[in-house]
Parts: structure tokens; C-alpha cells; sequence
């Protein structure tokens, strides 16, 4: 293992995805923690087991982002741009 193995903070998402009949690639990137990611609030990362929760708590934040970025891609709505009843 590397010295980002015990990192927490280190994990990102990558996303590919392709056209089905094609396979031409309709968007590509990647979807990084909190603390990487452009503007918002930076914050150290934290010690402890706390480190295992937050972690997953900003994972899955990144992992909203990429989803609503493949929905704009795929000019797909996502649910935010369908207006409530």
C-alpha cells in the first residue's frame, strides 16, 4: 500500500460515461472531498474515528455532485430543477 493508504482524505470520484451504441464518451471528470474541492469552506482534516465519518459524510456530497453533473450532461433534469406541487 502507498502513502495514501491509511488518507481518507485522498479518496475522489472519477466518473466515465459512455453513449450505449457508440461508446462515445458523453462526459468524463472528477469529484472531489470538501477540502479539495474549488471555493466553499476549507477544513483541516480531523483525527481520530470521527475521520472515518466525515470522510463519508463528504464522499457522499461529492458523489451528489458528480450524479447532478452527469444529469446536466445528459440533459437530464435532476429532482432540484423539478419544481415541487
Amino acid at each position: 500500500m502507498g502513502a495514501y493508504a491509511n488518507n481518507l482524505d485522498a479518496i475522489f470520484i472519477e466518473y466515465l460515461v459512455l453513449e450505449a451504441t457508440t461508446a462515445k464518451v458523453k462526459t468524463q471528470g472528477n469529484s472531489y472531498q470538501g477540502p479539495y474541492r474549488k471555493g466553499g469552506v476549507i477544513t483541516g482534516p480531523s483525527t481520530g474515528r470521527s475521520n472515518t465519518v466525515i470522510a463519508e459524510s463528504r464522499l457522499r456530497v461529492a458523489a451528489e455532485d458528480a450524479a447532478a453533473r452527469i444529469l446536466k450532461a445528459l440533459h437530464i433534469a435532476s429532482r432540484s430543477d423539478i419544481p415541487l406541487e
